[in-house]
């Protein structure tokens, strides 16, 4: 025999409950997970962000790029076998710090660099070559 079961007018009402309560503990987290993925400008007391985009995103892929890399795989070759260009997206600082950042992206031969700054770029890539010991033999 089975168990009776709160039911009224047809409608199982413990599986709404339970449909209601994995929906709030389980969905509602993942919406907002979802939302801040790809919200850049979120201040309070508003309720959704201000500004939408992706640059968190890029950070993030640019960051795998470069653990690929100290791992032992060319991610970006593995982009142009399969017939993509890389972009090495957002390279904003012109300092010496961020040369590491800059400099083995172009080794790896990146399609192209993105910056708020080209020729504060130009001018710390023309400036690590100056630095570096020529390497022809007299």
């Amino acid at each position: 025999m089975r168990p009776a079961r709160l039911s009224i007018a047809g409608t199982d009402w413990v599986g709404v409950a339970l449909a209601f309560l994995l929906t709030f503990f389980i969905g509602l987290p993942l919406i907002i997970v979802g939302t801040w993925a790809f919200s850049e400008v979120w201040h309070y007391p508003a309720v959704i962000p201000q500004q939408f985009g992706l640059r968190y995103w890029s950070l993030t892929l640019s960051r795998i790029v470069l653990y690929a890399d100290q791992m032992g795989f060319d991610l970006i070759d593995a982009f142009h076998e399969a017939g993509r260009s890389v972009d090495a997206y957002t390279i904003n600082a012109d300092t010496p710090s961020a040369l590491p950042g800059v400099r083995r992206p172009l080794e790896l031969k990146a399609d192209q660099i993105t910056t708020d700054d080209p020729v504060g770029l130009e001018r710390l890539l023309i400036e690590d070559q100056s630095l570096k010991p020529s390497t022809s033999q007299v």
